[in-house]
Formats: C-alpha cells, structure tokens, sequence
C-alpha cells in the first residue's frame, strides 16, 4: 500500500472510518492506549465496544494547539481597574455571567467616525462560528453519551443548552462585545487575533495556537490566557475543546496483519518519544516562556491542558447532520431558536445516531 498510517484531521478522519479504511487499534501489537500519551478524553469518546479506528495525545501537537481559551489584555485590564482574570477562575467565578459583566459597558470610539467597527475599542472579541464551538464543552451541554450497552445516545439537553444560548445572545449583543463574522477557511481567526493584538480588545476567543504568531509574539500590551468560561458557579469543572481539526493517527486497512506489530511499535516510539521531548519543548518552554508572560498564565494554562476534551457529537458530526454547528446557526442569527430547531431535529437524530451505532457495530463484529 501507498500509506500505511494516516494522519489526518479528526472530525473527516473519523467519518470516513465508518467506510471501514482503518484497522481496529486494539489489534495492533505493542500499542497502548492507556498510557499518559495517548489522549484519554478522546479515548472515552470514540473508543466503541473493544474497537477504535483513530487516537491521539502526545504524537500530535494539535492537541494543545487547537484548544480554546481566553485571552486577556492586562493594560485594558489596569487601565479599567478590572481584576486580571486568574482569581475569578481560582475562585471558580469565571463564568459566562462573570464575563458578560465585564463587557456588557465597554466601548469607546477609539478612531472617532461614530459608528463600531474594527478601529475601536471592545471589552470581548469573538466570532459566531468556530468560536462559538467551546461552549458546548465548557457548559458541560453533551451531544452523544453511552447508554449500558456502550453504544451512543443522544443526550442533549433542550433547555440548558437554550439557557446556555441565551446567555451567549446576551454576551455577544453586548455593547461591548465585537462579534467577527465568519470568513472562509477561518480566517475570521487572524482578524480576530489581529485586532486582539493591536490593542482593540480586552478579550478574545481563539485557539492555543494563535499566540503562535508575530503579531501576538509584537504584541506591545501583555496578556494573560485563562479557561474557557463555565456555565455557571455551580458547575465544577472548567473543560477545553479542541478544535474538530485536530490530528488523530490510524492504521489503514491496507496493512498485513504479519505487519501489525511494526505499526504498532511504531507509533507506541512515536507518541512516548514526543511525550518525552517534543510536548516539554513546546508546552514547558515555548508556551509557558516564550509565549506566556507570567506565573499565574502557566497555572492557567495546566488548567486549559490538563481539561482537553472532545464530545464524540462533534469529531462524529459528519455522521449526525452536522448537529453542533446549529449553533454556529444561531449565534449567526442572533436569535434563540434551540427550542424549535432542536426538537425538530430530535427524530433526524434518533436516526443518524442509530446508524452511527450499526456502522461501528458492523466494524467492531468484522
């Protein structure tokens, strides 16, 4: 065969695994997922009855560097005698409502032609597609569980999840919030990051990665990076999302079974090996010391890492109608429609979902 192991993106990868073009990675010899390097969130998520056609931790770097958090401006901060954001979070206080209170008043005309637009000031930077994604995880609003028999179910809660919209209408039409709107390929990112950098935002959404780039490593003011925002103080957990473009590795079908064990010794070298060196070198000394500019950052940061997570409803959404980006719909809208759209969608549900359920069955039963 051309490729015997495949890296690839993982919401395609793991909708073209339903065509049966991986092996099971419980059959490869010498490989174990249940080692530190392998991404266990991620595990819980895609791993069905004793089978599983992708993984991934350590061996890919996009398991940081797509996770979303939040940004902050210390010098818009101390300038608005507002606390920089690590308490709140240590305190558990860092929340959707928390945020919205930041932001509800802050605007200023900064290049003075009376209208808004991106030569001013804003309390919150973010954008109504991909940045919209986080909070299904952060609230802690699941798409797919497991019922008994470990096969899919979907879960989701009509009314948190329109509590939950309704809290993000109320943050993105605030007079203070700069809502960018969705250009092809994400590039809705760079003006976002862009803005941020040059000193237009106190806050802003965007992936890990982004502090990657000159114009944050340029950026005159510094910043601090927290979690994601919770639902509410009540809720526990601050969790991340990763970006549904984040790199699993797979097996091709293509491979010998007598072939098996090289793959697996293979990639076993591979994840254990950048767990060792290439994770410390990128997290401990490019993110926490060339990227972060302070103490409290890489507290915040083991918190952002340490929660990375992934909902099987979103890296499967290929297979299920594509059902979260219906909130990118209506974040787009402005407009609360869960109620109507989501019970609608409820029967188109039970069905992809059963047949998401009989593609892996099929597979696992090969």
């Amino acid at each position: 065969p051309d490729y015997d192991i495949a890296f690839v993106n993982a919401y395609q990868s793991l909708y073209n695994s339903l065509n049966g073009i991986y092996h099971n990675l419980y059959d490869i010899g010498y490989l174990d997922l249940t080692k530190p390097y392998w991404a266990q969130g991620v595990n819980q998520a895609i791993e069905f009855r004793g089978a599983q056609y992708a993984a991934t931790g350590s061996i890919a770097l996009s398991t940081m560097r797509f996770a979303f958090v939040t940004i902050f401006n210390k010098d818009i901060f101390d300038e608005n005698n507002l606390a920089y954001l690590y308490e709140p979070v240590r305190e558990h206080k860092w929340t959707l409502d928390y945020q919205y209170s930041l932001v509800r008043d802050f605007y200023f005309d900064i290049n003075g032609n009376n209208r808004e637009d991106n030569g001013d000031l804003y309390g919150f930077i973010t954008n109504e597609y991909i940045s919209s994604d986080p909070y299904w995880v952060a609230c802690e609003v699941p798409i797919l569980g497991r019922d008994a028999d470990g096969s899919y179910q979907y879960v989701l809660n009509i009314e948190k999840l329109s509590d939950m919209v309704d809290k993000l209408l109320t943050l993105y039409n605030a007079t203070g919030t700069c809502v960018i709107v969705h250009e092809t390929a994400d590039a809705e990112q760079n003006t976002m990051r862009k803005m941020f950098s040059e000193g237009h935002g106190a806050m802003v959404t965007l992936r890990l990665m982004e502090v990657e780039h000159s114009d944050m490593r340029n950026m005159e003011s510094p910043y601090g990076i927290v979690p994601m925002p919770k639902y509410n103080e009540e809720q526990e957990n601050y969790h991340t999302l990763m970006h549904d473009q984040f790199t699993v590795v797979s097996v091709t079908a293509t491979v010998l079974e007598e072939d098996f064990d090289v793959m697996g010794a293979f990639l076993e070298a591979m994840a254990s090996e950048s767990h060792r060196t290439v994770i410390p070198a990128y997290y401990e000394s490019a993110l926490k010391y060339k990227y972060s500019h302070d103490p409290e950052s890489w507290e915040m940061l083991d918190i952002v890492v340490e929660n990375i997570t992934t909902d099987a409803g979103i890296v499967y959404t290929s297979a299920l109608s594509n059902i979260h980006h219906n909130l990118r719909t209506i974040m787009g809208s402005g407009t609360n429609t869960v109620t109507s759209r989501f019970k609608t969608l409820s029967k188109v549900m039970e069905r992809v979902v059963g047949n998401l359920n009989n593609s892996l069955e099929e597979l696992a039963n090969r």
